[in-house]
């Protein structure tokens, strides 16, 4: 910090600072060989949290933090993004063009001196979020540095809970945009993207409601069917002793039962999907796990009234049948 020129108000507001160094390389295994990019991190950055990481050979830590700790103390392994294990579902081939996996060793090759190469040994895989803005090779920082020529394109910078990241974003701005530094809250960024997310669900969920209405709908048209072709059954109950509200009643809950049932059904669905989202993308970046309780009770309350509404007047000609007029259709 003492080498950007920050103010003292400026250096305050920071409580960590990360650097990572980029450089592109040749990767090479076997016959395969692409050009990717390679970025060496130091000790502040993993020492404040680093990247998720989906998985890591357990050999060099317990935990992920242990394992980037390792990885800074050693030079011959590297940490690989997601795009090295994900297929291409048209090509059958790893996005990134070469498919990799913990253990496997490849080859590091100065694109400006081929002579100059260094052996690697894979140890974990970032997780699929770190695709977004961060994908490449991850190595310890002197070797980026002093092996490939990596330069200092990106320094991560935090703050404690009691500064706001436009605050920060604001002094460093004004601080050094005179040396062409560039400053972006990474919050924002991912605010964004998640905007796209929650976007395309919510027209997920206007199709999921339009079904839900059409489902409604259907019952309604199931309990017409109902009462015509048990009018005759109906009517013998009537006959018996069957009131206008016990033949309500009876319906009712007929008609209850089947769309609360189909809803639960639908809700333990949602819910068990919902935690695999939650499992798969979510559980490592620290989100607490949440169910909307009062979403799931308005949907099954309104579906449930909806159903009713729907249902009335089938219900209502059930209960006007007459037990005479019904038992003379009888064959």
């Amino acid at each position: 910090l003492s080498e950007w020129n920050l103010n003292q108000t400026g250096i305050a507001k920071i409580d960590a600072v990360g650097r990572v160094h980029r450089a592109v390389v040749w990767v090479e295994q076997g016959d395969d060989r692409i050009g990717y990019v390679a970025r060496g991190v130091d000790q502040g950055f993993v020492d404040h949290g680093a990247i998720p990481l989906k998985e890591w050979d357990e050999s060099i830590g317990d935990s992920a933090q242990e394992a980037w700790e390792a990885l800074v103390l050693r030079d011959d392994i590297a940490f690989i993004d997601s795009s090295f294990v994900l297929i291409d579902p048209l090509s059958g081939e790893a996005i990134s063009g070469m498919q990799l996996s913990i253990g496997d060793s490849i080859l590091l090759i100065d694109v400006s001196n081929p002579g100059n190469e260094k052996e690697i040994q894979i140890a974990g895989i970032l997780s699929e979020t770190s695709n977004l803005f961060s994908s490449g090779i991850w190595l310890d920082g002197k070797v980026v540095e002093e092996r490939f020529g990596g330069t200092l394109t990106r320094v991560y910078v935090s703050h404690g809970n009691g500064v706001e990241s436009s605050e920060l974003k604001e002094v460093l701005s004004d601080e050094l945009s005179s040396e062409g530094v560039s400053v972006l809250v990474i919050e924002e960024e991912v605010l964004i993207l998640q905007g796209l997310v929650f976007a395309i669900l919510s027209i997920f969920q206007g199709y999921l409601a339009l079904g839900l209405i059409v489902g409604i709908a259907g019952i309604g048209v199931v309990t017409v069917r109902s009462v015509s072709e048990r009018s005759g059954q109906i009517g013998m109950l009537r006959a018996l002793g069957y009131t206008r509200g016990m033949t309500r009643s009876s319906l009712l809950i007929e008609v209850s039962w089947v769309a609360v049932l189909g809803m639960l059904n639908g809700v333990f669905v949602a819910i068990g999907f919902h935690y695999a989202i939650y499992q798969r993308f979510w559980a490592d970046q620290g989100v607490d796990f949440s169910i909307p309780v009062s979403v799931i009770s308005w949907i099954l309350i309104g579906g449930w009234f909806l159903v009713i509404l729907a249902s009335i007047l089938p219900i209502k000609r059930a209960m006007d049948i007459s037990p005479s007029a019904a038992l003379r259709s009888i064959d």
